[in-house]
């Protein structure tokens, strides 16, 4: 076989090694992509993890607010209802002390007290008062007399007071205008609860502020 020429192989190499230098340009180019690629896609994947992480994170804290005001409600809610019983245990108390006072001399005085409050709510020349068994025996016509004076002291006003004989069956008074179109309670029980009613609230404040700060 006879011998190519010189300038053949000559050309041949250097078409092979233009050739080498191309494919080695692609595979470093194919590199270089592939490493855009992955890092593209690392940055997109943390871009998203970090979106997760933040929503996740925002999730977590609306959950812990939302447990948070749950718990506080509740508690209040518990603290109402054992601020109640123990009002409500005050008032029962109350109620059995004065029952018992109304056995003693004593009771006379705040009865008297309870007879007061009824005039100056009526504000009514002539008063008539239904009273309890104990009250009937107790609110003597001399008795009234005193009061009278007591409530008139000096002034060109006169109120009369009038013992009825209707026996109510609660403990205390019961006031009315002589037309009975007016009529005030002070049956023990009614003051108790009208009085106590008028600063449970105010109590209960107290109780739940004291409650807070510890």
């Amino acid at each position: 076989m006879p011998d190519r020429p010189a300038s053949l192989d000559t050309i041949i190499d250097g078409i092979s090694q233009q050739s080498a230098k191309e494919i080695e340009a692609v595979k470093k180019a194919a590199e270089r992509e592939k490493e855009l690629i992955l890092r593209r896609a690392k940055k997109e994947a943390e871009q998203i993890q970090a979106e997760l992480m933040a929503r996740a994170k925002t999730q977590a804290e609306l959950v812990q607010k939302k447990v948070v005001a749950v718990a506080a409600l509740e508690l209040k809610r518990l603290s109402l209802q054992a601020m109640t019983i123990i009002t409500d245990e005050i008032l029962k108390q109350v109620k059995e002390r004065l029952l018992k006072l109304r056995q003693t001399p004593e009771y006379l005085s705040l009865l008297k007290l309870m007879i007061f409050e009824g005039v100056r709510t009526l504000n009514v020349e002539k008063v008539l008062i239904s009273g309890g068994d104990r009250e009937q025996v107790l609110l003597t016509p001399k008795i009234l007399k005193s009061l009278e004076t007591g409530i008139n002291p000096g002034s060109g006003n006169h109120v009369q007071l009038v013992m009825t004989n209707n026996v109510i069956p609660d403990p205390g008074v019961i006031l009315f205008s002589a037309d009975q179109r007016l009529r005030f309670d002070n049956c023990l029980t009614t003051r108790v609860e009208r009085v106590f009613e008028a600063h449970r609230w105010s109590v209960m404040q107290e109780f739940m502020d004291n409650n807070q700060q510890g």
